[in-house]
């Protein structure tokens, strides 16, 4: 057995609480070189370490390079003051024990060799949220969504349906968003995103020029409010963007540094590097080195104090649902813990949503945020289906290795996106192909997480990255991919239907070049989901005589009998059985 392969740390990323009587443990492996794990444990108090619970481990995660295991005990009436250790055989018969001072060969031990666990604080708990398990997040750029009847731009309009660059206006407006809540309402959606939407110097808002007044271009408090509330009357959430990594130029705090030097009163709010100010020369730290946008300290406590007002003010003035949380892991952590805490002081069931391309488990460890962004999902999604860089079995270890990365419990709730503000549109990507789209969304609302669609994919938009994934919303229904819509709305319906694909655990099942399969897994419920993301058909790799087919779709003209073959999956296709 490779011992060095073997990795547990007394941590929350491998020991945490569910409840004061729950513990979850992980344990990961070198791949396949392990057959089996039992985890040993007992109470501190317990004198016979001989006479110690022992319950199996079951194996739920492997990306071909490390198998990663897993146990839930329960201790009654709290678990706390807990002594364990693992007994792992290997792959080549040999059996081993872990525990805080390494291997041993033989079962004997004394108390200081196992690990211990002490207390399970209710801050700590890993609980679930229902309602955020379910949700369906819709994107919306505001200045390129929808007009509606009013006008309040500042700038100069292109025509609707312009070529987007980084300088032009559009004219969408919050009102034009609540206008069309009845098409969101009607595609499924439960939760809406808005990019930045408060004052600011540009078409993206990023660059904010005051955090407590809505742009004028977008329109008024008033017609927030009456979005927000319409968008309540039909169950849909709002969250806002909350840029307080950084601010723009035009920002008071920023402006009275500049006036003023080290005299001013926000001069540690900001990292200046020299005196006086030079925007040209750009010496203060920025984010993305771009001048007019700089970071802002959020280590500096009055900073932290503004902030925190902001975020409740929003929450408690007009009822918002939450925060995505913009460049996230360039925050400090603890200011999240400080901004959570206060945040699900006002409204207990907060969205706090970071952003974040990488792994995330820093922003969403401890009491933390309650979700983020998954890129790393999104980056397997367009290698597979969009890019051809990889095949099944590569995606297959890429959806396993994700999913070590967090707790099921965070793992539910990410924000699995296939498209933002940030990148390419996947259409670009995939050179138009409809049929790779259609299997990618596929993907999206059938694994762990929460699908989050941008705005205009569900209608066939297209574009480059920034900014030209910013484009209008197309509204003509002749410009609007009508059979794509469809496929969405379908989906969306299923996924909503069944408890299993919002609440389900993971576990792969199969993959091949061309096609996955996996397993989800609720109560006492199992499915099993297969996609063909290729251009020929494939057979199934297993037997389906206990499964029965709850929902079949293809992204390919198909004759009238081609999908009563049990034993084939079609090109591009999708298919949900469920085991009887």
């Amino acid at each position: 057995m490779n011992e060095a392969g073997v990795l547990f740390r007394p941590m929350e990323d491998f020991i945490y609480a569910i409840s004061r009587t729950e513990l979850d443990l992980v344990i990961q492996t070198a791949s396949e070189d392990v057959s089996e794990i039992f985890l040993e444990y007992g109470k501190r108090e317990e004198e016979d370490l001989h006479n110690m619970n022992v319950v199996k481990m079951w194996k739920e995660y492997s990306d071909g390079i490390h198998d990663q295991f897993r146990c839930r005990i329960c201790l009654t009436p709290i678990a706390a003051y807990l002594r364990y250790r693992f007994c792992i055989k290997g792959a080549d018969g040999s059996v081993n024990w872990y525990g805080s001072e390494g291997f041993r060969s033989s079962g004997s031990a004394t108390a200081r060799e196992f690990f211990q666990f002490q207390w399970p604080n209710p801050d700590d708990y890993r609980s679930i949220d229902p309602e955020k398990q379910k949700m369906i997040y819709y994107q919306i750029f505001p200045d390129r969504f929808f007009r509606g009847k009013g006008s309040y731009a500042e700038h100069s309009l292109e025509p609707w349906g312009s070529i987007p660059n980084r300088l032009n206006y559009m004219g969408g407006t919050l009102e034009g968003i609540a206008a069309k809540l009845p098409y969101l309402s009607d595609l499924g959606i439960n939760c809406i995103y808005l990019n930045p939407i408060f004052a600011a110097r540009s078409n993206h808002k990023y660059d904010t020029k005051d955090y407590y007044k809505i742009d004028p271009g977008f329109g008024s408090e008033d017609d927030f409010r009456k979005l927000v509330d319409q968008a309540h009357e039909r169950k849909i959430k709002v969250i806002l963007d909350g840029v307080f990594n950084h601010s723009g130029i035009d920002w008071h705090p920023f402006q009275d540094v500049i006036k003023k030097g080290e005299d001013s009163t926000y001069f540690d709010w900001f990292f200046i590097n020299k005196y006086p100010i030079d925007i040209d020369a750009s010496n203060y730290d920025c984010v993305g080195f771009y001048p007019w946008m700089p970071k802002i300290n959020l280590a500096n406590r009055q900073a932290q104090d503004y902030f925190i007002s902001v975020g409740k003010y929003w929450i408690e003035e007009f009822g918002i649902d939450g925060w995505r949380l913009d460049v996230a892991d360039e925050v400090p952590t603890r200011f999240w813990e400080r901004f959570a805490f206060e945040m699900r002081s006002v409204k207990p069931e907060v969205i706090l949503l970071g952003e974040t391309w990488i792994d995330a488990f820093r922003l969403i460890s401890g009491n933390r945020l309650s979700s983020a962004m998954n890129y790393l999902f999104r980056d397997a999604v367009i290698a597979w289906l969009a890019e051809n860089r990889i095949d099944a079995k590569e995606f297959d270890k890429r959806l396993n290795h994700l999913s070590m990365l967090y707790p099921f419990e965070i793992l539910t709730q990410m924000y699995n996106l296939i498209d933002s503000h940030d990148t390419a549109r996947f259409l670009f990507t995939a050179k138009g192909d409809v049929r790779k789209l259609k299997m990618a969304v596929a993907v999206q609302m059938t694994f762990v997480g929460c699908p989050a669609l941008y705005y205009g994919d569900e209608l066939g938009m297209s574009g480059d990255t920034d900014p030209l994934c910013r484009g209008c919303m197309v509204w003509d229904l002749e410009e609007q991919n009508q059979d794509l819509l469809d496929w969405y709305k379908c989906l969306i319906s299923f996924r909503r239907q069944h408890d299993i694909l919002a609440k389900g655990r993971f576990q792969s099942a199969f993959a091949s070049e061309n096609v996955i399969g996996f397993y989800r897994f609720y109560q006492d419920e199992c499915s099993l989901v297969m996609i063909n993301g290729g251009e020929t058909s494939s057979k199934i790799p297993m037997e389906l005589g206990e499964w029965k087919e709850k929902l079949y779709m293809t992204a390919e003209e198909e004759g009238e009998q081609d999908h009563l073959d049990r034993e084939v999956l079609r090109a591009y296709s999708l298919r949900v059985f469920t085991k009887i």
